[in-house]
């Protein structure tokens, strides 16, 4: 019985100490948050400037030639606001990456810049994210990119998305808007369907 004791205990310990490391070591850094949507007109999103770019030393990241531009593959900085640059050495950022914030902790709104048209598989499944800004220049958004984001109750896409991937929202209950028309809970089916026709 003290036996077991100590190995659920050593295991307790082991999985807390996964949690707090995972993503960006479990730690914050207050940065100003505000609700954020996203936009369907020609128009570039309008930033908050007080809302600064995050390093590029915040993300992993690769080259992508056929996406014209710089690939996001892993976040491991510590803020709760990541505003996602636009351009790394030069280059324009065009795509978020199958994983890149999978698993985080503790970020609760990610902004994503104009040139962007790729959010990948399984992208931006954080459990505690309650705003995403999408540009109109997103075109495709892979499968269970927002995987389990219970927190968030509200999503606009913008008019570019033509291609939308299997349960992107899956495990979400945000109210998605697309073209005008709210999809809820239960008829995601539905949102698939309008975009991929």
């Amino acid at each position: 019985m003290e036996r077991n004791k100590k190995i659920l205990s050593a295991v307790t310990a082991a999985a807390m100490l996964l949690t707090l490391t995972a993503c960006n070591d479990g730690a914050k850094t207050s940065t100003p948050s505000q609700t954020l949507s996203s936009s369907s007109s020609a128009e570039e999103i309008p930033i908050d400037p007080g809302i600064p770019e995050s390093p590029a030393s915040d993300f992993e990241y690769k080259f992508k030639e056929e996406l014209g531009g710089i690939e996001i593959t892993e976040y491991n900085g510590k803020n709760e606001v990541i505003r996602i640059p636009a351009k790394i050495d030069g280059k324009n950022v065009t795509s978020i990456g199958e994983d890149a914030f999978v698993g985080c902790v503790g970020i609760t709104s990610i902004i994503i810049p104009n040139g962007v048209t790729t959010i990948g598989k399984n992208a931006l499944s954080c459990h505690e994210l309650t705003s995403v800004t999408i540009p109109n220049s997103v075109t495709k958004i892979g499968e269970r990119a927002f995987l389990f984001c219970y927190e968030l109750t509200s999503v606009a896409l913008p008019d570019s998305v033509t291609e939308i991937g299997k349960d992107a929202f899956s495990g979400c209950m945000a109210e998605i808007t697309y073209k005008g028309k709210t999809y809820s809970t239960g008829n995601y089916d539905a949102l698939y369907t309008a975009i991929n026709g």
